[in-house]
């Protein structure tokens, strides 16, 4: 549940008009009723006066959006994490559905995909860097947005990682990811952005990463461990 708090009461009109222009902009939905708790009402508030509290951050409402709306989503979180991101796939000209660059000069492709396909994705991400890398240097990161991490199984993309690292051409390829309510809870509860992409997501060709990434974002909200956690799918 996510309750509006105003630290002036005077603005409080001001605020909620803000809150419906958000909600319409993202997500087209106005009403408190059905707001899927995103954040973005608070992190687009210039002026702090929105507070998000009693967020229930495994509640995963974002199966309820339209591709483009979570695609713009997403591609604001990551914006708001990192130095830049930006959607690129509003009008469907590009493959890629987003572009990231941190503040210490690294470059991603992102692809979002509501039905978990990370297969699909990491397969798309590879034409990425072949069809969509400027001319004066190779872009060989790709971040993969999901409702759920990755796990193993008949349609897994373990196996697919593993080939493209033994395989000479592709080895320099890196493959991050994450999920819709991970890149939620980064966005609301970062500072500052001076993160690289292996900070904040996961690599699954590392052996420890996820225990890496937990005690990371333990870091970022302490206060938050349990939530951590269930996130993560650490048990």
């Amino acid at each position: 549940m996510k309750n509006l708090t105003w630290q002036n009461p005077e603005q409080l009109f001001v605020a909620q008009v803000l809150i419906n222009k958000v909600k319409s902009k993202c997500c087209g939905i106005k009403d408190e009723k059905n707001c899927i708790n995103c954040g973005l009402c608070e992190l687009s508030c210039h002026c702090k006066n929105i507070e998000c509290i009693d967020v229930d951050y495994n509640t995963n409402n974002f199966a309820n959006l339209s591709t483009p709306q979570c695609n713009a989503i997403a591609c604001s979180y990551l914006n708001h994490i990192f130095e830049f991101a930006a959607n690129t796939n509003r009008n469907k000209s590009l493959q890629f559905d987003g572009y990231v660059s941190t503040r210490n000069g690294k470059e991603a492709f992102v692809q979002i995909d509501q039905d978990n396909d990370s297969l699909e994705s990491v397969r798309r991400l590879v034409g990425d860097f072949l069809l969509y890398s400027p001319s004066d240097r190779k872009i060989q990161i790709g971040i993969v947005v999901l409702q759920e991490l990755p796990r193993e199984g008949s349609r897994d993309v373990y196996n697919v990682l593993d080939a493209l690292q033994a395989f000479p051409t592709t080895s320099n390829y890196r493959f991050f990811f994450t999920t819709f309510k991970l890149l939620r809870f980064l966005a609301l509860h970062m500072e500052f952005n001076d993160f690289d992409f292996e900070d904040l997501l996961l690599d699954l060709s590392k052996e420890n990463n996820i225990h890496d990434l937990y005690s990371t974002l333990k870091a970022i909200a302490p206060e938050e461990d349990e939530t951590v956690k269930l996130l993560l799918n650490i048990v």
